[in-house]
């Protein structure tokens, strides 16, 4: 049996500093930021892992818990005017939301049992199921609702 813990830490800043005419109205904008804000994601994990033998195979299951909480550090006065539309807007208006501080709670299970066939092959069937949070740029990039980018609740 394996009992452990981890943690995971990340900052993340991304400028996107464009220059460029409207569509519609040609009306040249310069400097022009969507960014990925000044933002933070700490995640403190805790796994279990069983491995014992079991008539001719192997069983092997596990399972994981993740704390995940996110912010974002950045000035609010860099922020009250980006984006790439005709007249600027501030993030709150772009991203939809003034809540920027998240936590969301993730699991993982798994299994598996292996069995040596011959010194060449060993055959295995597994199942598993896992959870992730969204990273810093799904959560936070300002960037219209119609890109690309995933927009999270």
């Amino acid at each position: 049996m394996t009992l452990g813990h981890d943690l995971r830490f990340i900052k993340q800043e991304l400028n996107e500093i464009s220059n460029g005419i409207t569509l519609g109205a040609p009306f040249p904008f310069f400097n022009r930021n969507s960014p990925i804000p000044k933002s933070f994601s700490v995640n403190p994990g805790i796994f279990l892992e069983y491995e014992e033998p079991f008539l001719d195979y192997v069983f092997k299951g596990g399972t994981r818990f993740d704390y995940v909480a996110t912010d974002i550090t950045d000035d609010s006065d860099k922020l009250d005017q980006v984006g790439l539309g005709l007249i600027p807007a501030s993030y709150e208006e772009i991203v939809g939301t003034d809540r920027y501080q998240r936590s969301f709670q993730n699991y993982a299970v798994y299994g598996s049992l292996q069995k040596q066939v011959s010194d060449e092959l060993t055959s295995t069937l597994s199942a598993g199921y896992a959870e992730r949070s969204p990273n810093l740029t799904e959560l936070y990039a300002a960037c219209s609702r119609s890109c690309c980018c995933c927009r999270t609740g």
